[in-house]
C-alpha cells in the first residue's frame, strides 16, 4: 500500500499501515471483512469480488483477476453510480433554479456515464447532446465572441470575402475560444445549465459549411451575410488536471481532490482490491453529499475519484464523441463586401428587374 493520504475531510493522521488500522479500529469488522456496506455510496454492489480479485492476483492470474474486478466495478457505477450522479446533478439544477435544461441535462449527465462504460458512442445520447448544447446559452456566448472575432479581422480593408477566408478566421477564433486564459485565450467551457458533466471543457471546436449567403432585397453593400455550422468534439473521461495554481508562484499545487484520485489509482494500479474499496468507501463515509472544493471534497469528487483511478489502471477508456450544431448566421461589416448590392427585384415577367 502506498501512503495513505489524508485530508480535512478523511479526519485521518496516519500514513501507510496505520491507516489500515485506524480503518478497522474505526468500522471494526467491516474493515477486516469486506463483505459489509460500511455507508451509502460505500463498498460496491458485490463484496466478494474485491477478495476473489485479491486472490487471483496473489496465485499469479492478475490479468483475470483485473476482469472480474472490472465486472464489479461495471455493475457498481452501472447502478448506484450512474442514479446517483443524475440524483447529484438534479438537485445542483434545482438549487440553481434551472427547471428546465438543468435538471433534463442532470439527466444526460447518466446516461454520458453509461455511455462511457459501454466503451463507445451512442447515437441516441449524442442526439440529446446536440440539442442541450445548440440552445445553451454558452453555445451563444461562444458564437458571438467568434463573430466579433471574425469581424476584427476581417472588417478591415476593401472589397469582397470568400468562404475560405471566413472558415480559416472562425478557426483562429475558436482556438482562441479553447485556450486557456493563462495562455492569453478565453477558457471556454460548458459550466452552467447543468452541462459541465456532460461536456465541460471541449478539446475540438471546428467551423462546417460556411457559406456566403445570397443577398436580400434591402442588402447594403458594406454587409456581407454568411452561416456556418460547428462541430463540438471532445473525449469523455476522467483524466483532467485537479491541481489549483498558487497564486503568488503561478505553479501548480496539490489539492485533496488530486492527491486522493491519486492514491486510489496507486492502489487499483497495484492491483490491492480490498484495499483499494475499503480508502473510497472511508472518504465516501466521511465526505460530505455536496458543496465540496477541491480542497474539501463531496461525495462528487469522491466518486469521480474513483473513476480516475479504474480509468488510470486500464479498466476504462476514454470515449471520443462529436455533435454537429444547427447553422447559424452572421454579418459582416467591411467596405464593398457585398458589391453587387441588393438581390434584383423582380419584374411582372419574372425577369432580373431593377436594383435598389
Amino acid at each position: 500500500m502506498t501512503g495513505f493520504w489524508t485530508g480535512p475531510n478523511l479526519r485521518v493522521a496516519q500514513h501507510g499501515a496505520e491507516a489500515v488500522q485506524w480503518l478497522n479500529e474505526t468500522y471494526g469488522s467491516v474493515a477486516v471483512d469486506v463483505n459489509n456496506r460500511i455507508c451509502q455510496l460505500g463498498l460496491p454492489q458485490d463484496p466478494n469480488a474485491a477478495e476473489v480479485a485479491d486472490t487471483l492476483r496473489a496465485a499469479g492470474f492478475g490479468t483475470m483477476g483485473a476482469e472480474v474486478y472490472k465486472t464489479q466495478a461495471r455493475n457498481y457505477v452501472a447502478g448506484l453510480g450512474v442514479g446517483a450522479v443524475q440524483f447529484q446533478q438534479t438537485l445542483a439544477a434545482i438549487k440553481r433554479m434551472e427547471w428546465g435544461d438543468g435538471v433534463q441535462n442532470a439527466e444526460l449527465s447518466g446516461m454520458m456515464l453509461k455511455m462511457y462504460l459501454d466503451g463507445k458512442a451512442d447515437p441516441g445520447v449524442l442526439k440529446r447532446v446536440q440539442v442541450a448544447v445548440d440552445r445553451s446559452d454558452a453555445i451563444k456566448r461562444l458564437m458571438d465572441f467568434v463573430g466579433k472575432e471574425i469581424q476584427t479581422e476581417l472588417g478591415v480593408g476593401v472589397g469582397p470575402v470568400t468562404a475560405a477566408q471566413i472558415e480559416a478566421a472562425a478557426k483562429r477564433a475558436m482556438l482562441l475560444a479553447r485556450k486557456s486564459k493563462d495562455s492569453g485565450g478565453q477558457g471556454f467551457y460548458f459550466g452552467g445549465e447543468g452541462l459541465q458533466p456532460v461536456v465541460g471543457g471541449v478539446t475540438g471546436l471546428d467551423p462546417l459549411d460556411v457559406k456566403i449567403n445570397k443577398p436580400g432585397l434591402f442588402a447594403d453593400k458594406d454587409t456581407l451575410s454568411y452561416s456556418m455550422r460547428v462541430r463540438v468534439s471532445d473525449v469523455y473521461n476522467f483524466a483532467n488536471d485537479r491541481r489549483e495554481k498558487n497564486p503568488v508562484t503561478g505553479l501548480p499545487e496539490e489539492t485533496q481532490y488530486s492527491k486522493f484520485r491519486a492514491e486510489l489509482a496507486n492502489l487499483l494500479l497495484m492491483q490491492e482490491y480490498r484495499k483499494f474499496e475499503l480508502t473510497y468507501a472511508a472518504a465516501m463515509c466521511a465526505a460530505p453529499n455536496y458543496g465540496g472544493s477541491w480542497n474539501h471534497m463531496d461525495r462528487g469528487h469522491v466518486f469521480a475519484s474513483f473513476m480516475f483511478a479504474l480509468e488510470t489502471a486500464k479498466l476504462f477508456k476514454g470515449v471520443p464523441w462529436s455533435v454537429e450544431l444547427s447553422e447559424r448566421n452572421f454579418s459582416l461589416r467591411r467596405t464593398d463586401a457585398n458589391a453587387a448590392g441588393p438581390a434584383p427585384w423582380p419584374d411582372d415577367k419574372g425577369g432580373p428587374g431593377r436594383r435598389w
